[in-house]
């Protein structure tokens, strides 16, 4: 069944990797709280659920979760990511059954999976191939936390069908020992148009990302253009450019 027609921005947010709705949905606080009268955060939990003994440390009452499973070879390398079909699968679901959405929100894991949902649906044969409801429409918005592009064969045809059109703001930390800046420059020179920049010393753990900044540059970037009776917020001039 579709919502209700709504005033707000409604917003789809995929968490990263061992995290879940109620990881993302505390980092988020913030977040959530400065725009909860011109933004809906639709926050589901990731396909996967992941094995207990990955949890120490990560304080949770619910299983943490992954919407791909990583499988390495033995020189360390990513082969293949377990489990993709059937996380687009159940997103396109999603959109049809809880649509419609503005925009997406991704962070890590979850960034580069916004980025390719964000593909499939500005693109007819995957529209046809995931079977897309018509009624679902191209997300018109989009925020890549530490966002990079897949390295495996298997789905560079994602990244070679055109640049995504759509307003995206991009926040990525120079302190990533995982995801680095080259990787996240990488990803948006090869697949945005419209795309604004900002990192940070932060690094990557916890809700740190959730807390910097640059995150307020949403009523800047994204929300002024689709809100723009919201007053909007004064931030610091500490935008960083690459």
């Amino acid at each position: 069944m579709t919502p209700p027609q709504s005033s707000k921005l409604r917003i789809l947010c995929l968490h990263g990797w061992m995290q879940n709705t109620e990881v993302m949905t505390r980092n988020m606080g913030a977040l959530i709280n400065r725009f909860k009268d011109s933004i809906e955060f639709v926050i589901p939990n990731g396909t996967f659920e992941l094995p207990t003994s990955m949890k120490p440390g990560r304080p949770t009452n619910t299983p943490l979760a992954a919407w791909m499973i990583p499988k390495i070879s033995g020189d360390g390398d990513l082969v293949e990511l377990e489990g993709f079909t059937e996380t687009v699968e159940a997103l396109v679901q999603l959109l049809g059954d809880q649509g419609p959405f503005d925009g997406i929100l991704g962070f890590s894991q979850g960034a580069g999976l916004a980025v390719i949902l964000m593909s499939i649906l500005s693109h007819d044969p995957w529209r046809q191939r995931y079977h897309v409801p018509e009624h679902v429409q191209s997300f018109r918005l989009g925020v890549i936390l530490s966002g990079f592009m897949l390295y495996t064969p298997a789905y560079t045809e994602f990244y070679q069908q055109g640049k995504i059109t759509a307003p995206t703001l991009h926040v990525y930390s120079r302190q990533d020992d995982i995801i680095s800046i080259d990787r996240s420059l990488q990803l948006i020179d090869n697949m945005f148009t419209d795309a604004v920049h900002a990192s940070h010393d932060l690094g990557t753990p916890g809700g740190l990302m959730f807390g910097v900044w640059p995150l307020w540059r949403l009523n800047d970037v994204i929300v002024a253009k689709y809100c723009p009776l919201r007053p909007p917020v004064v931030i610091p001039q500490l935008l960083t450019i690459p």
